[in-house]
């Protein structure tokens, strides 16, 4: 059989797959050796070589350990927070409006009643005498009492059980809310109380408390209290908020599974409801009370055993990779090929991990451009991996690499299709999707969640687990053994704020190791959201993979914080209070240094020095090497006009320098322009259009229409692939035809693009203009000439680094030239960062003879006033939250006791992942005969609708030299081909700046740009 064959078969049985399914696949390498290549289904009932048993008994043992006591203390937590979690929907305001069809906005959240009353009947209060509390501002609108200490403004977070229970109740659909400051306290103005004036039927209850409901919560809060009567008190914060981190998600996922039940039986008007449901398009009630808090509180305490369970063992209950997917990732590498340092480190970290079996170990990968760090961090991954068969998740920066990515691990790593799965999610579905379900939840006021997009495959999953995912393509999330994705979805597991895709997220880092691609590619506040993730991992034991090539000590010391404080967090929930500290392994790999893999215990500082002494190391050695990327300066006269004036010499110098031959009497060459913003870009391109009108100019942004974008990708994707030189250019059908038509010998081909083109993009270009914004920017950019062809410079150029960035030239012309100018993007930008001394490279980069040789180096080790400006200023953004500022204090979300703000919601907003600045806008294209037509998604309060909009959407004519610009009816025909609707593929998704909504240009050429 055919490997495409046993493919399909492979992929059909695991459609038809049930839980009594077993189904193997071995390949007969004769000398009666079979080697397995794949199971279907029950995975243990085969053996490495064959065997199966014809017969199997069991017999009842006795485990030798009982449960832990935190497991018990985390049960115990959510079964107790599950059984009152909606107390306060016993009010009789809140009965008569699920019976009211018309949307009413709560003064009080229910959630926050049911801890008021709570609180009350602690104190002996009658159930009656419970619910005037409301009317009490000091009760109602304290959150929690106490400071750390005399005159400290800092409150900690829960250090009781009864505190932990509360915060459970209360946050059990969203947190908090909260100040600007990292040491205000949490508050429940504008998120659980939004009146001062509490209606009266908020405190009248439509009938009595169930006496069982408030004797087994009695009985399971005195049994916790008991059980955890040592870890009382703020030197415990650590152990309850490691607690609430897996109760609180074993809540939520209760309460969603139990919640999208339908009950069986029509409810008395009398009867308090916990919920509604729709029947035939009509609300009805759904759940009465009583059994919905019974029946959470049973779900909630089996799944966090469950979860505990997750977190400790490693032969878990979903399905890893296979051993014939596990034999291709780990196959070594060519000795006499580039890639020949992944079998060194391979070599390290197997010795080290059967040194260190159960020690998680966090890998920083930096070896450089084109070397294989995609491969050798799954490879790295599956030898450190603790698990019966290795689970992994990649996360990747930029949404249009993940399927890249996903395609290039399966075809070149022989990664078998079952074993591999992919979140696809789309910003224009997402917000079309949004806007569908937006209806208001009138139950429980929940943040509307979008359908996670998936492709894949994905095993059976355990049947607690099954209820709480919607839909097939979201179960291949928690299942598949390899998840490559955006970061955006695992980034809800550091975002307690996101109720249920939190815990989706959750699932998934408790479950696999983590490799972080590009991780120093970051604004410093999406940096803070990554580490939230490192330290999540390293909690639930995980291995982590950091990959990048241009690591800096900044980044890398903000990482080890986040990693130790997770293993600390880990420590303080399972370990014994005199125990000795947690151990963690610590390996730095890369394509130039003999790999190091050691062991360190939970100090900052002793890794600090390390790294710092292997970055010098590293940055000796690549000043050794030949150059591959040699720079010259390019100068600026300090105004806009000038800037482009600057581009041009550079472009034409460049070319001259590095043309080669495609046929008799024709030189070409591929040549990138970084510009640093969408308006830059595309006033660039139009420029070099003009000045140059034999060059071909392209310009490749994500302000485009989603057709237009994949067309540009796919194009650069073919052509700059030159692992085996320029053979299949010299073939191409297009090139042969635009070089024959050229009116000149010389025929530049320039791609004008912004930071889209400097991550992950496996583009080789022979040359690069570069307008900087940081010193990260420069050796990224840089990483995409020469790429793979690896010819030495020797005394020639091939890149260009302009003196002054765009931002500046535009400061001087308005008389500000000392307005911060490495921002959107850059690290300059922040209130808290000083004004860097200079914004000239001349200045900023280390040159010698008006050359620079541009690799790692200029990144790592201080090895650029830029670089230094730069780590400082990330260092001063990130150590708010993690590490330790300059008079010691420690960072929000690594700081013991654990700070009282992380219950709020604030936090999590001041550092999101992706920077919200701006408001998306979302518009179509639409062909009626020779015209296009533009439309706005717009949404008011009577809903939302395409708007045909005459006046903000104003065309531009092409240039007749633009490159891969396909015009309208091009792009609808390719939308055919390709086989999605022309209504999804003439789409784009602007950003408006202004508090009014912006106007835009479509250039027809070089795509949509804001006008200004």
């Amino acid at each position: 059989m055919t490997r495409e064959g046993l493919a399909e078969l492979h992929a059909a049985l695991r459609k038809s797959a049930t839980r009594n399914t077993a189904v193997a696949c071995y390949q007969n390498d004769g000398r009666r050796r079979m080697r397995l290549l794949w199971i279907v289904g029950a995975r243990g009932r085969f053996s490495a070589d064959g065997a199966v048993a014809v017969r199997t008994s069991r017999r009842f043992v006795r485990r030798a350990a009982e449960t832990p006591l935190w497991l018990r203390c985390v049960c115990l937590l959510a079964q107790a927070a599950a059984l009152v979690h909606d107390l306060g929907k016993y009010s009789a305001y809140f009965q008569n409006k699920l019976r009211d069809p018309k949307m009413l906005r709560d003064d009080v959240r229910h959630e926050w009643i049911s801890v008021c009353l709570l609180r009350a009947l602690r104190q002996g209060a009658s159930w009656q005498e419970a619910w005037q509390v409301l009317h009490d501002d000091a009760a109602l609108n304290v959150v929690i009492k106490r400071p750390t200490g005399p005159g400290s403004r800092a409150y900690h977070a829960p250090a009781t059980a009864l505190e932990a229970i509360d915060f459970l109740v209360a946050s059990h659909h969203l947190l908090f809310s909260g100040g600007e400051d990292g040491g205000s306290v949490p508050s429940v103005e504008a998120s659980h109380v939004r009146s001062k004036n509490v209606p009266q039927d908020y405190s009248q209850p439509h009938e009595s408390l169930p006496k069982d409901i408030w004797k087994n919560f009695q009985r399971l809060e005195s049994k916790l209290s008991a059980l955890s009567e040592t870890l009382q008190g703020k030197e415990h914060t650590e152990f309850w908020w490691a607690c609430l981190i897996l109760a609180r998600a074993a809540l939520i996922f209760a309460d969603h599974t139990v919640s999208a039940r339908a009950y069986p039986t029509p409810l008395d008007d009398g009867t308090s409801a916990a919920n509604t449901r729709f029947v035939e398009n009509k609300r009805v009630l759904n759940q009465p009370l009583r059994w919905h808090l019974t029946e959470v509180a049973h779900v909630a305490a089996n799944a966090a055993w469950r979860m505990g369970q997750l977190t400790q063992s490693t032969a878990g209950p979903l399905e890893g990779l296979q051993e014939a997917s596990v034999a291709s990732i780990t196959e070594p590498a060519d000795e006499a090929s580039r890639y020949h340092w992944q079998n060194l480190a391979a070599d390290a970290l197997a010795r080290w991990r059967l040194d260190n079996p159960d020690t998680p170990c966090l890998v920083f990968n930096m070896a450089g451009t084109g070397s294989g760090k995609t491969r050798m961090n799954l490879r790295a991954a599956c030898i450190l991996s603790r698990d019966a068969a290795p689970r992994c998740s990649i996360a990747l920066n930029l949404r249009s690499l993940t399927l890249q990515t996903g395609h290039s691990l399966q075809s070149d790593l022989g990664i078998l299709p079952a074993d591999m799965a992919t979140v696809i999610g789309d910003g224009v579905t997402q917000r079309l999707f949004d806007w569908a379900k937006r209806a208001e939840n009138i139950d429980d006021r929940d943040v509307v969640e979008s359908e996670i997009m998936c492709s894949g495959d994905s095993g059976p999953l355990p049947a607690w687990m099954e209820p709480f995912w919607r839909t097939e393509r979201e179960r291949v999330i928690v299942g598949s053994p390899l998840l490559v994705s955006t970061i955006d979805f695992l980034d809800a597991a550091g975002r307690p704020d996101r109720q249920g895709h939190h815990v989706k997220a959750l699932l998934r880092l408790m479950t696999a190791d983590l490799v972080l691609d590009e991780v120093d590619g970051y604004e410093p506040e999406a940096l803070v959201a990554v580490l939230r993730l490192v330290q999540l991992s390293a909690f639930f034991g995980r291995n982590i993979v950091c990959s990048s090539a241009t690591l800096s000590q900044a980044t890398a010391d903000a990482v080890h914080v986040a990693w130790i404080s997770g293993q600390k967090l880990r420590h303080a929930l399972t370990q014994e209070a005199d125990a000795p500290p947690a151990l963690s392994g610590i390996a730095v790999i890369d394509d130039n240094l003999a790999p190091e893999v050691l062991v360190f215990d939970n100090k900052s500082a002793a890794f600090s020095e390390w790294y710092a002494k292997r970055m010098r190391d590293m940055t000796s050695h690549l000043q050794r090497m030949p150059s591959l990327r040699r720079a010259f300066l390019q100068p600026v006269e300090p105004s806009i006009q000038g800037f482009q004036i600057a581009v041009l010499e550079a472009v034409q110098r460049l070319h001259t320098e590095n043309a080669w031959e495609f046929s008799s009497g024709r030189q070409i060459s591929f040549g990138l322009v970084r510009v640093a913003n969408i308006n830059g870009a595309v006033a660039t391109a139009r420029s070099l259009a003009q000045a140059l009108p034999h060059a071909h100019v392209a310009c490749y942004h994500s302000g485009d229409w989603r057709i237009s974008r994949f067309h540009k990708e796919r194009r650069l994707d073919h052509l700059l692939t030159r692992k085996r030189g320029n053979a299949h250019i010299l073939a191409d059908k297009e090139m042969r035809g635009l070089v024959a038509r050229a009116t000149k010998p010389q025929v530049p081909f320039i791609v004008v693009a912004t930071p889209v083109e400097e991550v992950g993009r496996d583009h080789d270009f022979d040359w690069a203009v570069i307008e900087p914004s940081s010193a990260q920017s420069i050796v990224q950019v840089a990483g995409r000439v020469n790429r793979h062809r690896l010819v030495f410079c020797d005394n020639a150029h091939n890149i260009a680094v302009l003196r002054y960035n765009l931002r500046h030239c535009k400061n001087c012309e308005q008389g500000t030239k000392d307005t911060r100018a490495f921002i959107f993007p850059g690290y300059e930008g922040k209130r808290q960062v000083k004004r860097y001394k200079e914004h000239d490279l001349a200045q900023l980069l280390p040159w010698q003879a008006e050359a620079l040789t541009i690799d790692a180096g200029l990144r790592l080790g201080g090895g650029s006033d830029f670089a230094i400006a730069d780590d400082t200023a990330i260092a001063t953004r990130v150590t708010r939250f993690f590490g330790a500022d300059s008079d010691g204090g420690e960072g929000l979300f690594s700081r013991s006791p654990i700070d009282a703000f992380r219950m709020s919601a604030t936090p999590y907003e001041q550092t999101p992942l992706r920077n919200r600045a701006g408001r998306k806008q979302l518009w179509r294209m639409q062909l009626e005969g020779e015209n296009a037509l533009y439309f706005r998604w717009d949404e008011d309060s009577h809903g939302a609708s395409w708007v045909h909009n005459k006046h903000e959407m104003l065309e531009e004519k092409a240039a007749p030299n633009a490159w891969l610009a396909l015009s309208p009816p091009e792009m609808e025909s390719l939308c055919h081909e390709a086989g999605i609707w022309p209504e999804e593929g003439l789409q784009a998704e602007l950003t408006s700046y202004n508090t009014k909504d912006d106007s835009f240009i479509y250039d027809l050429g070089f795509g949509i740009r804001r006008i200004t």
